[in-house]
């Protein structure tokens, strides 16, 4: 086992959190590697209730960058039961909600448009023990539902004249 001191919830929101904010354009290598120290190469993913592949599941989320200039993630509740044979709590299921806003280069009414992400996941994460060096952890198995909303959009009242 890992002599990560990292709490297994700490581990997923920082590495999901790396990983969105690296899906800029401008960040793609960074986002291969991010995704590779994230998810094991025999992850299974289901997204919406349909199994997908870890590729359709990079592209959909450097599809929802397109255009983007700035992410932000936004974790709302989240908990974690870890797994009952390991002493440490490295390993588990972590589960919650987060809201990625991507802000774009569009703009409306002079300020950039933004879009919300709304996913509900649950993440099984397992140890590697291929994994020689760093953290061995990877999520094994991730579910999601989701949904995109734009940003609402706060205007000012027009004074009466």
């Amino acid at each position: 086992m890992s002599s990560s001191t990292t709490t297994l919830t700490s581990w997923v929101k920082n590495s999901l959190t790396n990983l969105f904010e690296s899906s800029l354009a401008s960040e793609e290598e960074i986002f291969q590697t991010s995704f590779e120290s994230i998810f094991s190469p025999h992850a299974q993913i289901i997204s919406n209730h349909e199994r997908t592949t870890a590729d359709a599941f990079k592209e959909n989320i450097l599809n929802r960058a397109f255009a983007a200039t700035r992410v932000s993630v936004n974790w709302k509740e989240v908990f974690e039961v870890p797994n009952a044979e390991d002493a440490a709590h490295q390993t588990g299921i972590v589960a919650g909600c987060i809201v990625v806003t991507r802000s774009l280069k569009f703009r409306i009414r002079a300020a950039p448009a933004q879009s919300n992400w709304t996913m509900v996941f649950s993440a099984r994460v397992e140890s590697e023990p291929s994994i020689q060096n760093g953290d061995p952890r990877r999520i094994v198995e991730f579910i999601q539902t989701s949904f995109d909303m734009p940003a609402p959009i706060h205007l000012q009242g027009i004074p009466a004249s």
